[in-house]
């Protein structure tokens, strides 16, 4: 089930790339230019994906026929919401979502699908770690490194 899960995740999310990367201008002088690695990357690992894609669907058609046996556990269920959250990251900054609200929701969502304590003390310092893990790494690249993220 947990490679039926990532590899579904995984092959949505090559294609979102892979739609986003054929928008790109086509280089004039340079054959294999930046399109070529925009477009490259994302299809072998949407390759890869449908490869575990396949692979899950027989494990768990194989889990599926064994009698008595759990096909989704506690373990599993947590794994597959952290993939959600992940994807529902990637997918927040390709609708227009700015990286540090997006990733400060996605540290936020990260920490509850993971178990963080629900006490006061826990959840302020959660809030915190976000906030300084999303601004202060946007601030960083923006300021110091001349990378502007989305």
């Amino acid at each position: 089930m947990r490679d039926l899960t990532t590899g579904a995740l995984l092959a949505a999310l090559m294609a979102v790339l892979l739609r986003e990367a054929w928008r790109l201008p086509v280089p004039r002088y340079e054959p294999l230019g930046a399109v070529f690695l925009a477009v490259v990357v994302p299809a072998t690992i949407l390759i890869f994906a449908l490869v575990l894609m396949f692979r899950g669907w027989r494990e768990w058609r194989r889990a599926a026929a064994a009698p008595g046996a759990a096909i989704i556990s506690a373990a599993n269920l947590r794994f597959v919401a952290t993939m959600t959250v992940a994807f529902a990251w990637v997918l927040a900054m390709q609708l227009g979502l700015s990286f540090g609200v997006a990733t400060f929701g996605f540290v936020i969502a990260c920490a509850a699908v993971l178990g963080a304590p629900r006490t006061p003390a826990a959840i302020g310092a959660t809030l915190c770690i976000a906030g300084i893990l999303s601004f202060g790494v946007s601030f960083v690249f923006a300021r110091y490194l001349d990378v502007l993220l989305p």
